[in-house]
């Protein structure tokens, strides 16, 4: 356990989530979390010994699963949330080649739970923060320095940055590197890149497949942005890509089998070593820091008033807005009058809130509420006469220096 990457892998993921719901308020409640990962490691018991797998339960993989579906996947409703993580167990044993699962269990259940099941992605919960993606980035690195699949990721993110350098020059946006820079400052894409492309069970094992597969994820996912106008087509490109990896295995096993004679010496594969050099114990301890200046950087709030939608004929006036906001420890309350004067018929007024709303959360109240408030915080004009006091002083001393000859 101590030179298990899957266990530095909970630990960051973990950190992840944690920075998530400190600065990026997500959506997520304490007992849907405990339950999720509880799920996660019960299920793979469960299929463990169903299937009579000669393998022994991973309750850090389960974790890792766990961990990733809260970070990827949102629903409205919180029994979503372990049907997808069990999902993504089964998977692992029920869809095998040669004895090891090729699909990537977050993958496919996220995947599979937006298709079936009242769920989303949720990548644009990570902003553009510039310095989210390097606290990410630097922690990926430091579990795939464990893992030993920086090559993937390289590849891809290498592969995929000239791709946008050619799309931003061929249709020449102003302000390229402003641009690249925007696009590639994506927390969504760097936790893509770091945590489930490089997952060492569905990678190919050789170094020359997982170069040629994180090439094609990159190349898939391009097109599939670009000329099918998809969102979230790494994932898209992992999954359909998925088949190639057991293809890749089988052509790295044919090139590398080789007869034995009667004298030859049984061939030990030695594993990748997982030993942390000096050198990787100083990125550890550099990469935790900045996490934790990560953590409590402030961030920046955003707000937008929302606007009107109606057809393209119709009139729409509206002359004045009252918007009242109250903070209650962790609850926000917006209250929205609005002066409009128009036909009713095949209108609304689209508000754009952080969270799903049910429908209990919504209320109309009286709008003398907010006439009394707005008449309270409204401003007061108020006229003060301050007397000169140069005028006093002079009649005290019976005219100004100088007024008597």
């Amino acid at each position: 356990m101590q030179h298990d990457a899957r266990l530095w892998q909970v630990m960051v993921l973990a950190g992840i989530l944690l920075f998530g719901l400190h600065s990026l308020d997500f959506p997520l409640l304490l007992n849907v979390m405990v339950v999720t990962v509880m799920s996660g490691i019960f299920s793979e018991y469960l299929f463990c010994a169903l299937c009579r797998s000669t393998r022994t339960p991973r309750p850090l993989s389960a974790t890792i699963s766990s961990l990733s579906v809260l970070l990827l996947f949102r629903s409205s409703a919180a029994w979503v949330y372990p049907v997808v993580i069990i999902l993504a167990v089964a998977s692992k044993y029920f869809i095998r080649w040669r004895g090891r699962h090729w699909l990537n269990p977050t993958n496919f259940a996220v995947l599979l739970g937006t298709v079936l099941l009242p769920g989303w992605l949720s990548s644009g919960q990570w902003g553009h923060l510039a310095i989210l993606p390097l606290a990410l980035g630097g922690l990926g690195i430091l579990v795939l320095l464990r893992a030993g699949r920086l090559d993937s990721a390289l590849t891809f993110l290498i592969l995929s940055s000239v791709l946008e350098c050619a799309r931003i020059l061929y249709y020449g946006y102003p302000h390229p590197v402003d641009i690249f820079v925007h696009r590639l400052n994506n927390g969504a894409l760097w936790l893509f890149t770091f945590y489930m492309l490089t997952d060492p069970q569905t990678a190919p094992q050789a170094r020359w497949g997982r170069i040629l597969h994180a090439s094609l994820v990159a190349l898939v996912s391009f097109y599939f942005a670009q000329w099918w106008y998809w969102k979230d087509t790494p994932l898209w490109a992992l999954l359909f890509l998925a088949p190639t990896v057991p293809f890749l295995d089988w052509l790295y096993a044919t090139r590398n089998t080789q007869p034995v004679s009667c004298s030859s010496q049984p061939v030990t594969v030695q594993p990748i070593s997982q030993e942390v050099s000096s050198m990787q114990k100083q990125f550890v301890r550099v990469t935790l820091l900045l996490f934790s200046l990560v953590l409590l950087w402030p961030s920046l709030g955003y707000s937008f008033c929302g606007f009107y939608v109606a057809r393209a004929d119709a009139k729409l006036y509206n002359s004045a807005s009252q918007v009242v906001v109250v903070r209650d420890e962790d609850k926000t309350v917006i209250t929205m009058v609005n002066n409009y004067k128009g036909d009713l018929k095949e209108f609304a007024m689209v508000i754009p809130v952080p969270t799903v709303l049910e429908k209990e959360m919504v209320r109309v109240i009286d709008p003398k509420v907010v006439e009394h408030l707005d008449a309270y915080s409204a401003p007061r004009l108020v006229e003060y006469f301050d007397p000169d006091p140069c005028r006093k002083d002079a009649r005290r001393t019976g005219g100004f220096a100088g007024g008597k000859n």
